[in-house]
């Protein structure tokens, strides 16, 4: 799936060992968020300081679900590449009890 702040471009994700990349699903009352993640895994390369965790967005968007957020989850995840992703993780209040994914607290979603 290509959405918001993916500039086009199309990289490959999983074959680089040096980066692990991961994806964000906020799962709200009436929107999906979608976040693309990507992190260096030798932190020799990049490291990390208190400002900078080497944390990068590399792709977002948002999606109004329109009271089915069953749905609009399902047309996401089935736009997406998952063997590109090393992580998937969901937050929201009440939809993301809903789902099989590892689910945290809004809360801590925000901290890093």
């Amino acid at each position: 799936m290509d959405y918001e702040g993916s500039k086009g471009q199309s990289r490959r994700r999983k074959s680089s060992n040096d980066k692990r990349t991961s994806l964000g699903l906020c799962l709200g009352a009436s929107t999906i968020s979608i976040v693309q993640l990507e992190q260096d895994r030798n932190p020799d390369t990049n490291p990390a300081t208190p400002d900078n965790n080497n944390l990068r967005i590399v792709k977002h968007s948002f999606y109004p679900h329109e009271g089915n957020p069953k749905k609009t989850l399902l047309r996401l995840i089935n736009g997406l590449n998952l063997k590109e992703l090393d992580r998937i993780v969901a937050t929201g209040r009440r939809f993301r009890s809903f789902v099989n994914l590892t689910s945290i607290p809004e809360p801590e979603a925000v901290e890093y």
